[in-house]
């Protein structure tokens, strides 16, 4: 696809496009920068295909470019994007509809419930259960969060089930229920006791209600375990609790690493919980997380938002990322209407500010399986493009990396749960493994990966 020459502007940057193929459906975004000499611009565009028969074939087609200036005043631009903490803001809260009446259906019933939400890591986990708390979606019931990153801190069994009782008090008492606080002292000797003696005074005060418990990153608790701060009979305890105690319910978030069927984790939730994966947002939640925060002090243009999209690939954190230097750059420009233009001019700010988030993103998958992502983000480059079983094999044979089919299923599959990649067919609908394609759908990890770990750079390392 080529931009052809024209008096009316100068093309900056690239003027042709070459795209090895595009699959029945599927669409493609081709970007060119121009610099106007004019008004209103005539652009013609030609494109040279191959059809299914092989024929090669040319075509041009026009358009119209009209540039308009904007009359709107400029009034700073208040940034509501935060990249640090969960957001606790429902103003900042869209797209997780489905989620939360999931959640809350679940966790409502009488009937005993184990929720297991686990997504990536920022896929807002921990914003979905502040939600629940703060927005009263669990009405008469006492929910409460317990986070175990804070609990950590030079933790043992009895720090450990004090501070959860002094939460499950702290919450009663605010939902008017008058119970004893827990008395440190008491934890000393016989903590599961004092835990146990704890907890039938609390049911005793249940009336028709629900204590629910959402312990957060939950997969703090086996780290302890393994470093020794805690004795691996506390994922039994855990058990003889969900199993016994009908009044309260259970919700466990965590990475994807919670599901993986370790001995603690069969243990504890065999036969017993039901396991929620928490992903992107719709794609209306996305569009109204970009755009309705800063409604009245700025607009978008429909490609600057699509553009977004194919960044983010609707994952609340990159977007909360994006916007956030977007408001920034506009902010300092004085702007009152963003370009796809202005997008690409913050990418290059938002790939040093989210660099944290991509190497630790990376260091949760094993070599093998970073050669696989490093591989797709080789075959796709810019193009964005799906690619088959086929296609990867030829890049792993090219590159002299050795594998077998089997090998790279696995590592495809990985990825795929751990939401790094997706799948499809090219009808969109489901189909056998061998007759998939796959891409990475989020361009700013892409973009990190061609830049950061190129597959040459990751050979090397898993041949070292």
């Amino acid at each position: 696809l080529t931009l052809l020459h024209s008096d009316q502007f100068d093309v900056v940057e690239t003027k042709s496009f070459k795209i090895e193929a595009i699959l029945p459906q599927e669409e493609k975004t081709l970007e060119f920068i121009i610099k106007p000499h004019a008004i209103t611009i005539d652009l013609i565009l030609e494109v040279v295909y191959d059809d299914v028969a092989g024929v090669t074939k040319m075509m041009q087609f026009g358009d119209l470019l009209e540039l308009k200036e904007s009359r709107k005043e400029f009034h700073r631009i208040p940034n509501p994007y935060s990249t640090g903490t969960p957001t606790r803001d429902d103003k900042m809260f869209y797209g997780r509809e489905a989620d939360m009446d999931f959640l809350k259906d679940n966790l409502t019933r009488a009937a005993k419930t184990v929720i297991v939400l686990y997504g990536q890591r920022r896929s807002g986990k921990t914003t979905m259960l502040l939600q629940l708390i703060n927005t009263f979606a669990l009405e008469k019931h006492i929910p409460v969060l317990i986070d175990m990153q804070r609990l950590s801190y030079r933790i043992s069994i009895n720090s450990f089930l004090y501070k959860v009782a002094l939460y499950i008090a702290q919450a009663l008492i605010k939902k008017g229920i008058s119970i004893c606080k827990p008395e440190l002292v008491d934890f000393a000797v016989e903590p599961t006791l004092a835990f146990d003696t704890f907890l039938d005074g609390v049911e005793a005060q249940l009336t028709g209600q629900k204590l629910i418990l959402m312990i957060d990153e939950f997969e703090v608790l086996e780290e302890q375990v393994h470093k020794g701060k805690l004795q691996a009979e506390i994922f039994e305890y855990l058990r003889d609790i969900l199993q016994h105690r009908p009044n309260i319910n259970f919700l466990f978030s965590g990475t994807h690493k919670i599901t993986e069927y370790t001995k603690w984790y069969r243990s504890v939730f065999f036969n017993i919980a039901r396991h929620h994966r928490l992903s992107k947002l719709n794609p209306q939640g996305a569009e109204d997380l970009i755009q309705k925060p800063v409604e009245g002090f700025l607009e978008y243009e429909p490609f600057a938002v699509k553009k977004i999209h194919q960044l983010t690939a609707y994952q609340p954190y990159l977007i909360h990322l994006l916007c956030r230097a977007i408001i920034d750059y506009c902010n300092e420009k004085c702007k009152v209407y963003v370009t796809i233009n202005d997008v690409n001019i913050v990418v290059r700010e938002v790939m040093l500010t989210g660099q944290f988030h991509f190497d630790w993103l990376w260091d949760q998958i094993k070599p093998e399986d970073r050669v696989a992502l490093s591989v797709l983000a080789e075959g796709e480059k810019a193009d964005e493009r799906w690619l088959s079983l086929a296609e990867l094999e030829d890049i792993y044979r090219s590159n002299g990396i050795a594998f077998t089919r089997e090998y790279l299923r696995a590592s495809l599959k990985t990825l795929i749960e751990a939401d790094f990649i997706e799948s499809g067919t090219n009808n969109g609908r489901d189909s056998t493994f061998e007759s998939s394609h796959f891409r990475i759908p989020v361009g700013l990890t892409r973009e990190w990966l061609l830049k950061e770990r190129p597959l040459e750079i990751v050979r090397r390392e898993l041949s070292s």
